[in-house]
């Protein structure tokens, strides 16, 4: 009798386990996207409007942006920082908004180092961007006769040519070449629209690096003690602000200064201990 029992009772585990990993098979080896089949059943299908955020951040909720069976490469400071910087320059607008605000908001003080090592590159590949697009339109100012030198006649060629390459190298910047009512408008008309957008095709060179500003101030705003700069700085100044700042701060942001610094406000009563809580999908506990 009691070995019968306990050969029962020994039966159980594995029956558990064959269970457990049957059904993870299942979920997982299932040909489709249970994000997507989810967002179907509820009705907010693609065609429905739902976009890329919507269905990365519901993976983010359940965890399905997580390697299926063992997850060899946890979160760490480094790969979530590098992570929001790749997608601070991704298409979608939403997906750059929500990198801003986690980059400054979430990681915070913690990414500044790798944030900041970022910055001169970005600012130099701005740099170089706004002076191809400067080239650009000047090319195309030249060819409509509206040069330094002015009042000169259009050449067709070299019109033609600065506004295939203006469309080519930026698509999404550029102005109608059909109007509504079907009239197409003449490379004379199109030249004077790109160059009317002039300001918007600088601005967009600039944009990555406007970005990352933006997440840094996000982190240490001036009222903590970080640097005071106007919306409209140059980036050189921006670079170099931040660059200072940096230097001369730098030793305050590192880990046992931070950690000691945490300990002292908690046994002094400065701040409440934190209660354990879990993220889904910001930053869950970082590793250094």
């Amino acid at each position: 009798m009691w070995r019968y029992l306990l050969k029962r009772v020994l039966v159980i585990f594995p029956t558990l386990f064959g269970i457990a990993l049957i059904s993870f098979l299942f979920v997982t080896l299932a040909p489709g996207d249970p994000t997507a089949l989810k967002l179907s059943s509820t009705g907010k299908t693609r065609g429905g409007g739902t976009d890329e955020l919507t269905i990365r951040k519901n993976k983010e909720l359940f965890g399905l942006d997580l390697p299926r069976v063992l997850n060899t490469a946890p979160a760490t400071r480094a790969t979530v920082v590098a992570a929001l910087l790749v997608d601070l320059d991704d298409r979608a607008e939403a997906l750059r908004a929500e990198a801003v605000t986690r980059l400054g908001q979430d990681v915070g003080a913690a990414g500044l180092e790798l944030a900041l090592a970022d910055l001169p590159r970005r600012v130099t590949a701005a740099a170089g961007e706004r002076t191809r697009r400067e080239e650009a339109l000047g090319a195309l100012e030249a060819a409509l006769g509206q040069g330094a030198s002015g009042g000169g006649a259009a050449r067709p060629e070299d019109l033609a040519r600065a506004l295939e390459r203006l469309a080519t190298d930026y698509p999404e910047l550029a102005p109608p070449a059909q109007l509504l009512d079907g009239r197409v408008l003449e490379p004379a008309e199109r030249a004077r629209r790109w160059l009317a957008v002039r300001g918007v095709l600088l601005a967009d060179a600039e944009a990555p690096a406007r970005r990352l500003l933006r997440a840094l101030a996000l982190a240490a705003p001036p009222r903590t003690g970080g640097p005071a700069l106007a919306e409209d700085a140059g980036l050189d100044v921006a670079a170099r602000t931040w660059g200072a700042w940096w230097a001369e701060r730098a030793a305050h942001f590192a880990p046992d200064r931070v950690a000691a610094a945490v300990e002292d406000w908690l046994e002094r009563g400065v701040v409440p201990a934190p209660r354990p809580r879990r993220t889904s999908g910001s930053v869950p506990y970082l590793r250094p």
